[in-house]
């Protein structure tokens, strides 16, 4: 059954007697994945662990939204993520993984890292000569002041 708002439900909106991921539940996946992380050096991605562990990639989204006012889940749920954003960043400093520009897309496309940028801005006291066709250029206030205009005759 589809939700007005494009989630797959089978209970009603507000029905948390149908909820299958009670508090309790969501810590003893996040053990669970915690003993995952420490059995599996060579994995890298958080998303293949849960599926290891019979879930789908998705149900970290969907336990961060269920329980987006639950410091404690959420506490918890952010240090299994960085504890993998952190292996792949050490692994790939000490040369154990092979791929640095792999290494690289993960953190960014999973992770959500990004480039530093940064913008310079150029300031001047004049103005930027402006050109309005090929005879007149304005190049200062004062300029427009000393042209020689015509006064024209009553």
């Amino acid at each position: 059954m589809k939700a007005k708002d494009g989630l797959k439900r089978h209970y009603n909106k507000g029905n948390n007697a149908a909820l299958k991921w009670t508090k309790e539940k969501v810590f003893e996946v996040l053990d669970k994945l915690d003993v995952h992380f420490k059995e599996n050096p060579d994995n890298y991605m958080l998303g293949k662990a849960l599926v290891d562990i019979g879930l789908y990639k998705e149900f970290y989204s969907y336990i961060v939204d269920r329980f987006k006012d639950d410091h404690d889940v959420l506490a918890r749920m952010t240090q299994i993520q960085e504890e993998y954003e952190y292996r792949i960043i050490n692994h790939t400093m000490s040369g154990d993984i092979k791929s640095a520009a792999m290494a690289i897309f993960i953190l960014k496309n999973v992770s959500g890292y990004k480039d530093k940028t940064e913008t310079e801005v150029i300031t001047t006291e004049k103005p930027i000569p402006i050109s309005f066709d090929d005879d007149v250029q304005i190049v200062d206030e004062k300029d427009i002041k000393e042209l020689p205009f015509k006064k024209e005759e009553e």
